[in-house]
C-alpha cells in the first residue's frame, strides 16, 4: 500500500510543476510563493478523556445506548461477548474510558488496536494498571473485540489505536 502523502507534500509537488511550466514558459514566479501556508492536520483527534457510555441488553443482544438506530449500535463480533463478561448477570453496563492519552491514570482494561479495517477495527483486550479486566473469549476463543466504524461517532471520527477503561458499573 503506498504511503499517505501530506497536505504539505502536495503542495510542494504543485509549486514544482508551477515551477516547471512557468520557466518552460520564460514565467517567473512571485517569490513568496509558498510561504506562510498554514499546514493542515489530516488526522482525526482521537483523545477522549472520561467519556461515558451505556451499553443496554434487550432480547436481541447488546446494544449502545446512544444516537441511532438499535442496529448501528449493536455490539457484534466479540464486542457483545466482552460486554457480557463485564455486565456480570446485568442488563445495563455503564463504562467510563479514555482514549489515546499519554497518561490514562488508573484503568481496569486496555483495549489495544491490533488490526484496522474499511469495516472496524480489532482490538486485544487485555489488563489495566488497577486490576485485572474479566475473562472472556471473543473471535476464535482469544481476548479480541472487533468494534465497528459507529466508534467514530463519539471518538473524534476515527479508532483510537488504546482505549483505557476506569470504570465499569453494572445494575
Amino acid at each position: 500500500m503506498p504511503a499517505r502523502e501530506t497536505c504539505s507534500g502536495k503542495v510542494a509537488r504543485l509549486e514544482h510543476k508551477m515551477c516547471d511550466r512557468s520557466f518552460a514558459r520564460g514565467l517567473s514566479l512571485p517569490e513568496n510563493l509558498g510561504k506562510g501556508r498554514k499546514r493542515i492536520n489530516l488526522k482525526p483527534n482521537t483523545t477522549v478523556v472520561n467519556k461515558h457510555i451505556v451499553f443496554l441488553k434487550d432480547d436481541a443482544g447488546w446494544y449502545a445506548d446512544m444516537e441511532g438506530t438499535r442496529a448501528q449500535n449493536a455490539m457484534v463480533s466479540g464486542a457483545d461477548t466482552m460486554i457480557e463478561a463485564l455486565s456480570a448477570g446485568s442488563t445495563r453496563v455503564e463504562m467510563v474510558f479514555s482514549s489515546d492519552v499519554e497518561q490514562p491514570g488508573d484503568h481496569i482494561m486496555h483495549l489495544h488496536r491490533v488490526e484496522h479495517d474499511p469495516w472496524g477495527a480489532t482490538y486485544r483486550v487485555g489488563n489495566g494498571n488497577a486490576g485485572e479486566a474479566p475473562r472472556f473469549s471473543g473471535i476464535l476463543g482469544l481476548p479480541l473485540a472487533w468494534l465497528c466504524n459507529q466508534t467514530h461517532r463519539f471518538i473524534g471520527g476515527e479508532h483510537p489505536k488504546d482505549i483505557f477503561v476506569h470504570a465499569i458499573t453494572n445494575n
